[in-house]
């Protein structure tokens, strides 16, 4: 059994950095160095399982020119990091979308990415009262 590598929360937090920092710069191979070799990242409806098929999803992310406008806020708890992001992409613009509030739900094992969600970020419209 593989022993679990606990990183501290800053190491964490600049591990995240440094995957958006590349994702930014269109970086592909940068990018899958973040992933663990059995890694499942969703996107929306889809599944991608392993290296090549998140490559893909990678490329078609980079396709459509998804921009990361702005990030909100990252919360680091244990192994799960939760980010909440804006977005824009050309896809987005062709349903007249010049943004989207997104969240990236990643969880980390012995330094690498696991599990990556990646989703509409939705508010409560009560938050607040």
């Amino acid at each position: 059994m593989e022993e679990k590598i606990t990183v501290s929360e800053n190491a964490t937090q600049t591990l995240i950095d440094s995957y958006l920092e590349a994702f930014r710069a269109r970086d592909l191979d940068r990018c899958m160095s973040f992933f663990d070799d059995e890694a499942t990242l969703k996107f929306v409806s889809g599944v991608y399982n392993g290296r090549q098929p998140i490559e893909d999803w990678h490329k078609e992310r980079f396709a459509a020119d998804l921009k990361i406008l702005s990030i909100d806020s990252v919360n680091v708890d244990g192994d799960t990091v939760k980010v909440d992001l804006m977005l824009a992409s050309k896809r987005l613009q062709f349903f007249r979308l010049p943004s989207l509030a997104a969240r990236a739900t990643i969880r980390l094992d012995n330094n690498k990415i696991r599990e990556a969600h990646f989703g509409p970020r939705f508010t409560d419209p009560f938050e607040g009262w």
